[in-house]
């Protein structure tokens, strides 16, 4: 089977790994640079090929070899607009459809083909090895993966890459969501639930930024990393009763864990915050919201900052100030997930009118 030819072999083995039809045309799209029409129709083909469709002994339908051949030997990317900086990412079309399950949202062009820039401001070059994959930029070797662990690799080697050189006063870990024309912050630090409320929330109609990442702008707008939500083993059951379509993700591995990012449409969130959440998650906890006062909110939101670039002068803590003057502060401890989206439903947003300075 290896043996027909390029595609055929590619659509073999992506389903040797167990992939999909949908995740293997949009695997044969980003290899071999062709337009989602043309991989349906090549897909077929090769099914066709395999189940043997023709008489024993007949020719198969033509290929387009001189096709094939040109963009296997041209190694091409797949063009990522993150913030406002352009990624690309040069990968064997399995690691591109693996890392689609992170950045397909972020894709330049619609079918993610079409380069956005002549030089990106970052270049990810991943190289399959027989252990998993090798990732460099800039010639520069980052880590060698098992196929498991590449999503999270590039992740972190985005986050690393990016975040520096993106304009901004402060990062925070923390989810962002709106509703109401409203950005809602939730900072907390891992294992305090805001992943999973985050996914509730987008379930029950608001707008989803991120759950991982923020930045507060200098104009004091804040900027979600527009990555999915990423699950963990442990809240699969849970989550799926919200979103069915998580039971036919791919599982990753990240940072040890056993995780899934949520088939969910990523928006690039980017507005005034005027509340802050704190999430809290105890099985035992009496559910509950209750806000808190400025001093204690501004030091447990200062406690989320991961990031403080350079330049970050007296103008930069002046100018959180007369945000953080304006902002509303709660802390929100919960045992059931449910409750605790209704009671952020109820939270008077409407009581506090953001007025960009």
């Amino acid at each position: 089977m290896f043996a027909l030819n390029a595609v055929a072999a590619f659509v073999w083995a992506s389903m040797g790994e167990g992939l999909g039809p949908q995740e293997i045309r949009r695997g044969l799209s980003a290899t071999f640079r062709i337009t989602g029409g043309q991989a349906d129709e090549w897909f077929e083909l090769a099914l066709d090929t395999f189940f043997g469709v023709w008489t024993a002994g007949a020719e198969p339908p033509p290929l387009d070899e001189a096709g094939i051949r040109a963009a296997t030997q041209e190694r091409g990317g797949v063009d990522y607009r993150l913030f406002d900086k352009i990624l690309r990412v040069a990968a064997p079309g399995l690691a591109i459809t693996a890392l689609d399950d992170l950045l397909a949202g972020l894709r330049i062009g619609g079918n993610g083909l079409e380069i956005g820039a002549d030089a990106p401001d970052l270049l990810l070059e991943i190289e399959a090895v027989d252990d998993g994959y090798r990732l460099t930029s800039a010639g520069e070797w980052l880590s060698t993966v098992a196929p498991n662990g590449l999503v999270a690799a590039v992740e972190q080697a985005i986050i690393q890459a990016i975040v520096p050189e993106t304009p901004h006063l402060l990062a925070f870990h923390a989810a962002m969501l709106e509703r109401q024309g409203h950005a809602v912050l939730l900072p907390a630090p891992s294992g305090s639930g805001k992943t999973t409320l985050s996914a509730l929330l987008a379930a029950r109609g608001w707008r989803y930024g991120s759950d991982e990442l923020v930045l507060c702008d200098r104009d004091l707008r804040w900027r979600a990393l527009p990555f999915p939500p990423c699950i963990k083993a442990e809240n699969y059951a849970l989550v799926e009763t919200w979103h069915p379509r998580l039971a036919e993700a791919r599982e990753h591995e990240r940072f040890a864990r056993k995780v899934k990012f949520l088939p969910l449409a990523v928006e690039a969130l980017a507005a005034p915050v005027s509340h802050v959440v704190f999430p809290f998650y105890q099985p035992d906890l009496e559910t509950g919201l209750v806000a808190t006062d400025k001093m204690t909110g501004l030091s447990e939101l200062l406690a989320q900052a991961v990031y403080v670039p350079a330049g970050f002068d007296e103008r930069a803590v002046a100018s959180l100030v007369r945000w953080h003057e304006r902002a509303a502060y709660y802390r929100l401890c919960y045992s059931d997930p449910v409750q605790a989206a209704e009671m952020l439903e109820k939270m008077p947003l409407s009581g506090l009118e953001w007025h960009q300075p």
